[in-house]
């Protein structure tokens, strides 16, 4: 087993803390030595679980598995290291069971006292690093040490286990705070307008970011470094001083005064103003500054290394002479990967290294006066004109509104939507193919899923051949509606429009969903800038806006490059806030068929940036809050999208969906963001990003609930024909109460022991409620128990094996009523009576007014309609939870909408009706003959 390594230094100070601390804990009853693996009482061990946060948040199953699994450690004697790894190479964590232990901060030395009950280490197991010391400090203690398979199995993403280690994590043991150094002094810098690169420096080597593994190595991380300078001036070792702000003063709007510097790999707008200084704009002072400042600390660290490589006095000259690195004192691998990033101007980058020395001075410039339109402003604008010239009209945007403008939103890959779209790619398709077989072109890639995507590829070299041909595509595609707007305003951000509806009468597989509906698309944004476009979108085409659509690229915390993830929600890395998604129709089975890739559908981590994380974050975000993967944009969108509907700008019931292919595994050192252009090849993303589009585009083109009916119709028509005792039950809420799913589940198991088929309707994984919203009290009170929100996994089994159960996941609100929908049309063929028992109601809208089982009723919410389209369906209102003035408040009793509600309460006089025809019977719950009265109520 290997203990922690200490310096000296740190050793005697560490006993002299510890010896101080012994001697008031010295327990002189032991005199037994060294340690073991003992036997322990696990009925005392029990009785601390049950007593102590945060093992009181486990279930008894889960203290089970603790007890079976840990291992019980006596210490004889005092000092003697606790913490330290298994002989798996991984940490336990601790439970002190007896004695007393001494904790040391490495780094302060601050020291504290552990007694019986406390727990640690859990950070240790999940990220297999310490920064602290334990040892004993009395002469006999015992520990319980939970090894790291046994934890990993109780750590279930928003049990409230897990939600408080995770906020120990968080607020005690601030684990993100190195990050958070790193932005908060940048920030200041905003304000104060100067920038001390030593601080800087410093901030950024506490993070110790998962893109630069070598960052405390010797040798040159020249993979970090190229990913750095591409993102850099490339002017960069040749200018020391950096003026950044967020507007080109008028004086210097002029080619005679300012040139233009180029960014290999990031849309930045700089200029040089004379040799050695560059001035920068940045599109905001976040994500853009923060970027910018640590691809510089990148930079400034492998400057250094080289340097001290090559500090011997005649190297340079020699290099300078001969112009051959072959004979400097690097590795291969070194050489190699200077060439990768400075190219045939190696050398003179080497020399621009030698005498450079990093010494940059960053000033920082916000005109507190600023009345010109700012370019987002400006990018509105042009985008709105981009509306209009699609729509072939001059009008107010309040005027196409009124007249029935329908918008959908995208963004992602320009290149790709065109594609996706063109009318002449694809009535010149055969010419194309014709041409390209006879060029004796080979294509680089090779793994093409689709025919569409070989088209796409063979038509970049018939392009690049005929640029006249590429000339006419473009006239015929904007002659079909598509307008596409070069000019980005500084923003970096080109935008598409597209008019479905004159598409439409071009190419038939596009169906609009009015006179007026256009496809606003976007390129790719950066950072928080997302959120100050998205905003500007949201407030120009208000409630015309039906879906918003991202489609980008992400690094996977789960799976392999290539998958594709499906946000239901984002953390906001800065915030600490989760935002939900809506995605609404999306099938996992389909999309994945699309796109010939493995689809993963869950939480995803919204970074401030591709270098400001590390391996603490991403373990934290994987393994604490299930995420399935990470990118930059997407909690910005997505709360930009939240505030707009709380603010009554947008429709409160717009689509949000978020689908992204993996580019890079983060936690892989070899698979980074920073690897990624030596380990992608061809094949990947080409057709992932292609799949995805045309999947969202019938999306768009489609009613969701076509592809729906499609995928399930099978097995429900098959279910319905062989049964005929069918219940179905649907779980939809608002506010998702995990009351209502707790309702909902133990419903659907008492109606299974009772002989009857069920059609569960549950929210997806990601949309499920949150756990850490139920307090201990709420639990015990309400006999509310967390295993509940699912039906019993061996129930499932058992009753999918015999055909009587069938569960249907939801995405969304609208997904719910798609469903609902297309399962009361193929319920419709059975015989008997089809009860549609009901958990909640949206009670946004009366969806379920005048519902009535012996007709088809079809009610308009504000965009879809409900149809129990089932002559023998039986409405029913089943929850538990809810008393006498909510259920008047949600208009439960209004004649016809239920024909029975069903609740814990007792009639009182507020509610006081007796069922007969046309009205609605009120049954007190609990009741033990509540499965009976159902019975005999379908009787």
């Amino acid at each position: 087993m290997e203990g922690p390594r200490l310096s000296s230094g740190f050793l005697k100070a560490f006993k002299k803390i510890t010896n101080t601390i012994i001697v008031e804990h010295s327990d002189q009853s032991r005199n037994r030595l060294s340690n073991q693996s003992i036997e322990y009482d696990t009925f005392k061990v029990k009785k601390l679980l049950n007593l102590k946060s945060p093992f009181i948040y486990l279930t008894s199953q889960e203290k089970e598995r603790l007890l079976e699994n840990s291992a019980y450690v006596e210490y004889n004697g005092t000092q003697q290291d606790v913490l330290i790894k298994d002989h798996d190479g991984t940490y336990p964590c601790v439970l002190l069971l007896e004695g007393s232990l001494v904790v040391i901060d490495r780094k302060s030395q601050v020291s504290e006292i552990l007694t019986e009950g406390d727990s640690f280490g859990f950070d240790a197991c999940l990220f297999n690093t310490v920064d602290y010391s334990v040892v004993t400090a009395t002469q006999y203690t015992v520990v319980m040490k939970i090894n790291h398979t046994t934890l990993q199995s109780i750590l279930v993403p928003d049990k409230q286990f897990t939600v408080m280690v995770g906020s120990n994590l968080l607020n005690k043991q601030r684990i993100f705070s190195p990050i958070e150094t790193f932005r908060n002094y940048v920030a200041d810098c905003v304000e104060s307008g100067e920038i001390n690169t030593k601080k800087l420096l410093k901030a950024y080597k506490a993070i110790d970011s998962s893109l630069h593994p070598g960052r405390k190595n010797d040798d040159i991380d020249t993979t970090a470094w190229k990913y750095a300078v591409q993102r850099l001036p490339e002017n960069l070792c040749s200018t020391f001083v950096y003026f950044i702000s967020t507007a080109l003063p008028d004086m210097y709007d002029n080619p005679n005064i300012i040139t233009d510097v180029k960014t290999s790999a990031r849309l930045r707008q700089i200029y040089c103003l004379l040799s050695g200084k560059n001035y920068i704009i940045m599109r905001e002072l976040v994500s853009d500054i923060n970027d910018m400042l640590a691809n510089l600390c990148i930079h400034m660290i492998e400057s250094k290394k080289l340097r001290y490589k090559l500090r011997t006095p005649s190297v340079l000259a020699k290099l300078l002479d001969t112009r051959d690195i072959s004979a400097l004192p690097l590795t291969a691998e070194e050489k190699s990967g200077l060439i990768k990033i400075w190219g045939d101007k190696l050398v003179e980058h080497i020399k621009n290294i030698m005498v450079h020395h990093e010494d940059y001075k960053i000033s920082i410039f916000i005109p507190s006066c600023h009345l010109k339109l700012s370019p987002i402003e400006m990018w509105t604008e042009q985008l709105w004109k981009g509306c209009l010239e699609a729509l072939e009209m001059e009008i107010s945007v309040v005027e196409a509104i009124d007249m029935g403008l329908v918008v959908d939103f995208m963004q992602g890959s320009t290149r790709s939507i065109l594609n996706a779209v063109s009318p002449y790619l694809y009535q010149n398709a055969k010419k194309i193919q014709d041409w390209f077989e006879k060029s004796g072109i080979t294509l680089q890639t090779t793994d093409l899923h689709d025919p569409r995507d070989k088209l796409i590829a063979m038509s970049y070299y018939y392009f690049k051949q005929f640029p006249k041909e590429a000339e006419a595509r473009i006239e015929m595609d904007r002659n079909s509606g598509i307008v596409t707007t070069e000019e980005t305003h500084n923003t970096g951000v080109r935008v598409i429009i597209i008019n479905i509806s004159k598409l439409s009468k071009v190419t038939k597989t596009f169906k609009p969903k009015s006179k007026y509906h256009l496809l606003v698309y976007i390129g790719f944004t950066f950072g928080k800038q997302s959120y100050d476009l998205i905003k500007n979108i949201n407030l120009l085409l208000g409630k015309s806006l039906v879906s918003y659509t991202v489609v980008g690229k992400a690094g996977g915390l789960v799976g392999y490059r290539n998958d594709i993830l499906v946000a239901t929600c984002f953390y906001d890395e800065v915030s600490k806030n989760v935002i939900r998604a809506n995605p609404a129709g999306i099938s996992q089975s389909l999309l994945q068929k699309e796109t010939d890739a493995i689809v993963r559908i869950g939480p995803m981590l919204t970074v401030s940036g591709t270098i400001l994380q590390n391996k603490k974050m991403l373990l934290y975000y994987r393994h604490i809050e299930g995420c399935i993967g990470l990118e930059m944009e997407g909690a910005y969108i997505a709360l930009c999208i939240k505030h707009s509907i709380e603010a009554e700008i947008i429709r409160e019931d717009v689509t949000t969906r978020f689908i992204y292919y993996v580019s890079d595994l983060p936690l892989n050192p070899d698979s980074t963001l920073a690897s990624e252009d030596d380990n992608v090849n061809w094949n990947e993303g080409v057709k992932s990003i292609n799949g995805i589009i045309r999947y969202v585009l019938g999306l768009i083109n489609h009613n969701a609930v076509e592809d729906i009916n499609s995928e399930i119709q099978v097995k429900l028509k098959a279910l319905c024909k062989s049964q005929d005792r069918m219940i179905v039950i649907g779980t939809n809420t608002d506010g998702m109460s995990i009351m209502n799913h707790n309702t909902s589940s133990k419903l659907a198991e008492d109606l299974l022991d009772a002989g009857f088929t069920v059609i569960y309707l549950a929210p997806e994984e990601g949309i499920k409620p949150f756990m850490r919203r139920i307090s201990q009290a709420y639990i015990d009170s309400s006999g509310f128990f967390p295993e509940a929100v699912a039906i019993d996994l061996k129930k499932q089994a058992q009753y999918k094996e015999n055909n009587k159960l069938m569960i249907i996941d939801y995405s969304s609100q609208s997904d719910y009523i798609n469903k609902l929908h297309c399962i009361s049309q193929n319920a419709s063929t059975v015989e008997n009576t089809i009860p549609f028992i009901f958990t909640d109601i949206l009670s946004q809208t009366e969806i379920l007014t005048n519902l009535n089982g012996s007709e088809v009723v079809s009610v308009k919410t504000h965009y879809e309609t409900l149809k129990i389209d089932c002559p023998r369906s039986l409405l029913l209102f089943f929850r538990t939870d809810l008393d006498n003035g909510i259920i008047n408040q949600k208009k439960l009793l209004q004649v016809n909408r239920f024909d029975y509600v069903f609740t814990r309460y007792k009639e009182s006089n507020i509610v006081d009706i007796v069922w007969t025809a046309g009205k609605t019977s009120m049954m007190a719950y609990p009741s033990s003959e509540i499965i009976r009265y159902l019975v005999d109520i379908i009787g």
